[in-house]
């Protein structure tokens, strides 16, 4: 079992970065067959990484516990994906023309970087469930285990971020935000 203790510093953390990056970036792509959706789930993991980097043993060596990271979160990347593409099917449009595709165009931009701002004012543990429900996809019961607190706990905390967004949103924005992030 090895700590990752020895992870502690930046300059630590990006010669970790830099070995494995590229590596697990293709592994990603194997799984995906979408580049960008490759690096993001790469720096998803690294992300998590650094997060837990005090904390967390590795019972085997670090770059076989990378790629089964970059496993998982390819995998959770793809349930997303097919419950989105699920939703689309079953409302019987096509996706150009469902109400919850976004276009990218300057409005749509902008629409973005009002919600991303709204999340980004949420208290962190209410801001990191409610991102791991509405990006990642995660049930409360996964959410509950990777923040290391109860049920009912994130529950309250995606309540919160409901709530807290509403008043910051108006009506409309919410409905696009809550479906945009399905």
């Amino acid at each position: 079992m090895s700590n990752l203790n020895k992870i502690s510093t930046q300059k630590e953390f990006q010669v970790v970065y830099l070995k494995f990056f590229n590596g697990l970036a293709n592994y990603a792509f194997s799984i995906l067959n979408n580049r960008d959706a490759a690096k993001d789930v790469v720096q998803d993991v690294f992300l998590d990484l650094w997060k837990k980097r005090l904390n967390l043993v590795i019972k085997t060596s670090l770059d076989a516990y990378l790629v089964r990271a970059v496993k998982f979160k390819a995998i959770d990347f793809i349930r997303k994906e097919k419950t989105q593409q699920q939703y689309v099917a079953d409302t019987g449009l096509p996706e150009a023309e469902s109400p919850y595709h976004f276009n990218e165009n300057d409005e749509d931009t902008e629409l973005k970087k009002k919600l991303s701002f709204a999340i980004a004012q949420l208290p962190p543990k209410c801001r990191q469930a409610f991102l791991l429900s509405r990006v990642n996809g995660y049930t409360y019961k996964e959410i509950a285990h990777e923040m290391q607190i109860s049920v009912k706990t994130v529950e309250n905390q995606i309540s919160r971020a409901f709530k807290l967004l509403r008043q910051k949103l108006s009506g409309l924005m919410l409905l696009l935000f809550f479906f945009y992030f399905l």
